[in-house]
């Protein structure tokens, strides 16, 4: 929800309507307009749209529960220490929940609109962008990234850590669609405690400060969940990513990139890069394609082996370094003069 930290400081407040607009139009209309340059066929392979199983998927929401606990754990500790300095730390969601609006709105415009938007663009777009990189700086930028978008630096540690394991699940899968669930999960269990907490306690007594206990007890709790979180991202299937083939294996003299003990052609016409399994081609999405990876390719060619062809890997960043710093200071100043 990097809208909700961003725009209350700019703008007044928006209606759910205007914001999922605004992040649709951001996330998704602006990243398709960029890449449509690479070809029709190429927009799956680029915005990884394979189809998963429900296995996979099962998976991704224990990661989103895992994901959850260590990023609550992460986050704590920096808020207890401002509030130890007597900073109160805004609540980023809290111009959206004003609003008197019903909850299914509300899931909406915090859970389903942002998970779909920004995985579709970091995931997908710049990931794609960065995967020339290879891994782990692809999946390590791409995460930071994430966690700068958001505009916050006392959560940039547990929101950049985030992105950075929504990013090597991408990555390693070959697909969005196991980060949309978790990135929407995340959101909403955020969400449904907000709301529980708001039931529990009247208006106006929700406590400002964190005890102590609690922020050992939740940063011991991310300790043994991070740890999980990695070791189930690592189990999960490797698949040959369509774009950067050396991205998670190496690629052979012939064209071929093994990974996992399978070669898959890269780049060639026909379908020697599809996968028996479940019908995905190395060229741009099902079915197959006539159009070759790298430079110098024709017309919808995969920008594969020269991404900075199609995308500048390091405007986006540093384009949100410059106004990170503005919305810093306006965070700080937010926190320590109530």
């Amino acid at each position: 929800m990097m809208l909700s930290h961003a725009l209350p400081r700019v703008v007044p407040p928006l209606g759910l309507a205007e914001i999922a607009l605004t992040q649709l139009l951001i996330f998704v209309a602006l990243p398709l307009v960029v890449s449509l340059p690479a070809g029709r066929r190429a927009l799956p392979a680029i915005f990884r749209l394979r189809p998963v199983g429900p296995d996979l998927i099962g998976k991704s929401v224990l990661m989103a529960a895992l994901g959850w606990v260590a990023v609550q754990g992460l986050s704590l500790l920096p808020l207890y220490l401002v509030s130890r300095l007597g900073g109160e730390p805004p609540n980023p969601y809290q111009p959206l929940l004003d609003q008197p609006l019903p909850r299914w709105a509300l899931a909406g415009a915090i859970v389903l609109v942002p998970a779909l938007a920004e995985e579709f663009a970091f995931r997908g777009f710049l990931l794609s962008g960065y995967g020339e990189l290879g891994s782990p700086r692809a999946w390590v930028w791409t995460g930071l990234l994430f966690g700068l978008a958001h505009m916050s630096l006392l959560r940039l540690p547990a929101l950049a850590a985030l992105g950075m394991v929504l990013s090597y699940v991408a990555l390693r899968t070959g697909s969005i669609l196991p980060t949309v669930v978790m990135h929407g999960l995340h959101n909403g269990i955020t969400l449904g405690v907000y709301f529980l907490s708001r039931s529990a306690v009247p208006a106006g007594e929700m406590p400002t400060e964190v005890p102590l206990g609690m922020v050992l007890l939740w940063t011991a709790a991310a300790l043994v969940a991070l740890p999980a979180l990695v070791a189930v991202a690592r189990s999960l299937p490797r698949y040959p990513d369509p774009l950067v083939p050396w991205a998670d294996g190496q690629a052979t003299a012939s064209g071929q990139v093994r990974v996992g003990g399978r070669s898959a052609e890269v780049g060639a016409g026909g379908s020697d890069g599809q996968d028996a399994a479940d019908g995905w081609s190395m060229q741009g999405g099902a079915g197959g394609s006539d159009s070759q990876a790298g430079t110098g390719g024709p017309a919808g060619s995969l920008p594969g082996r020269d991404p900075g062809a199609w995308l500048s890997r390091w405007w986006p960043l540093a384009a949100v370094l410059l106004i990170y710093a503005s919305y810093v200071a306006g965070e700080l100043a937010m926190t320590f003069d109530r």
